[in-house]
């Protein structure tokens, strides 16, 4: 996708163009034909989920390099029927942006609590054992997902500065599922940083 124009202030000068033509999927498939990415992304912001077919997806997402425009196709993505199914199959793409879109739907899923029938402990293995490997743009897409599993009603994983107390309140600091989120946090940390001192020393801890 050819990435000109407004690129630095995507999609936020789109959205209020967006709102103006309102839900317009012929003219969505119109702009997504042209291949300049900004048009894309606009795109997404017209097209209606219910009329997308799972092998019409899958032909948008393949080509995609840019991963903006990744990210606003998946908000599409996690609206349809397919969204489950494309999910499992892309999480595992050795190519970094299907593998991105992948993840950004199990996000979604997340984020909208609908975790029944997901294995929380088996997606957190995955995370630890794969994201260090993965390419950059997938890695932060895995990354969203580790915070969002962090969050209510998933876990009561919590970062301790920021939580509200209340009455009867129990913290566990030295629990499974901490100790993990910890060592992957860690994990990234000396992968971005190897040479801070700081952090080689949080690391022998």
């Amino acid at each position: 996708e050819l990435q000109v124009g407004v690129q630095q202030q995507v999609p936020g000068n789109l959205r209020g163009l967006a709102k103006k033509l309102k839900t317009n999927h012929a003219l969505a498939l119109q702009l997504w034909a042209t291949g300049n990415a900004d048009a894309m992304i606009l795109a997404t912001m017209l097209m209606s989920p219910e009329q997308l077919s799972a092998k019409e997806i899958e032909r948008m997402v393949k080509p995609l390099t840019y991963y903006k425009l990744i990210d606003e196709l998946s908000h599409v993505i996690a609206k349809t029927p397919w969204a489950d199914d494309l999910s499992k199959r892309w999480m595992d793409s050795p190519k970094e942006f299907v593998g991105r879109a992948g993840w950004n739907l199990l996000t979604a899923r997340i984020v909208h609590n609908n975790t029944d029938g997901l294995d929380l402990d088996s997606i957190l293995k995955k995370i630890e054992a794969e994201t260090l490997s993965a390419p950059k743009r997938k890695q932060e897409s895995m990354n969203c997902c580790l915070v969002e599993i962090g969050k209510p009603p998933n876990t009561k994983i919590q970062a301790s500065c920021t939580y509200p107390l209340s009455q009867g309140l129990i913290v566990s600091t030295d629990t499974p599922g901490v100790i993990k989120s910890r060592k992957i946090v860690m994990e990234l940390l000396l992968a971005r940083c190897p040479e801070v001192k700081a952090i080689q020393e949080l690391a022998k801890e």
